[in-house]
């Protein structure tokens, strides 16, 4: 035995006779995409296991599979956010991931990327591309004025730095009117006509919410924090996390990176 299988007439090595082999592309439908990637998660030894996937830079988002650690790009993605996007796909459990770039030599993007490969690598994230942004929208405004809101005052005031500041708030103390009516004339001006008096209301109305929730837990006699770990019962919170179990007054995101929550969409024939 000389370890040789044939596949399609061409001779392989015997390991790879049997592989287990699909894609993922545009092409295909969304029912056949959405089985391979329920595929995809099958450990080995499972009957509807794959070996390897052959995929477009679909799999960029969405996928989030423990069990894949090797990876090969087929040339250097347009953009660096891409890149990182498609490569983080591996490595995600305690099995670390490989990837393998595969640059064309012919090609001055992939060349270019070959010369600097160790430079870039070592600091890509500063490589990625801004992208756009409707500022002062109303989905904008909910995921992130009151960040904005608590920074500008955490900054400001020395009386609310703390931690465990964020009870102290109150909206008629002069210090803190005076940051809020600059917060509100930047806004103003920056949202532009259309948005400017939408932008200034809202803004009101996170002043007074924070208000009402620093009376309300000194009525209680509940401490309000800015922020807490999850496990700690005994404080209210300002603000939680958007993916967390907790309560808080707002949920806030750690990156604008995903601004609108997911939908599920159904069609009933």
């Amino acid at each position: 035995m000389n370890g040789q299988a044939s596949v399609n007439g061409n001779a392989v090595p015997a390991r790879f006779a049997n592989c287990r082999i699909d894609q993922l592309t545009s092409l295909k439908t969304a029912q056949e995409n959405s089985r391979t990637f329920h595929r995809l998660a099958s450990g080995r030894g499972a009957d509807d296991c794959l070996d390897a996937v052959l995929a477009t830079n679909m799999v960029s988002v969405g996928l989030d599979v423990a069990r894949l650690a090797l990876m090969v790009m087929n040339g250097q993605p347009l953009t660096t956010a891409e890149y990182i996007q498609a490569s983080s796909r591996v490595g995600r459990d305690e099995v670390p991931g490989l990837v393998f770039a595969n640059y064309f030599r012919h090609q001055a993007r992939s060349l270019s990327h070959y010369e600097c490969f160790r430079s870039y690598h070592e600091s890509f994230y500063r490589f990625v591309e801004s992208t756009s942004v409707t500022p002062y929208t109303f989905q904008a405004r909910s995921r992130a004025l009151h960040a904005a809101l608590v920074i500008a005052l955490r900054h400001a005031c020395p009386h609310l730095r703390d931690n465990r500041a964020a009870g102290q708030f109150d909206s008629r103390d002069q210090e803190v009117r005076a940051v809020v009516d600059a917060l509100r004339r930047r806004c103003a001006s920056a949202a532009g006509t259309e948005r400017a008096d939408d932008s200034v209301a809202h803004i009101d109305a996170l002043v007074a919410q924070w208000h009402d929730e620093a009376r309300r837990c000194e009525a209680e006699r509940r401490q309000l924090k800015y922020h807490t770990p999850d496990r700690e019962k005994n404080a209210e919170r300002l603000l939680c996390s958007h993916d967390s179990t907790s309560r808080g007054l707002w949920r806030t995101l750690h990156s604008m990176r995903n601004v609108e929550s997911a939908a599920e969409f159904k069609v009933h024939d």
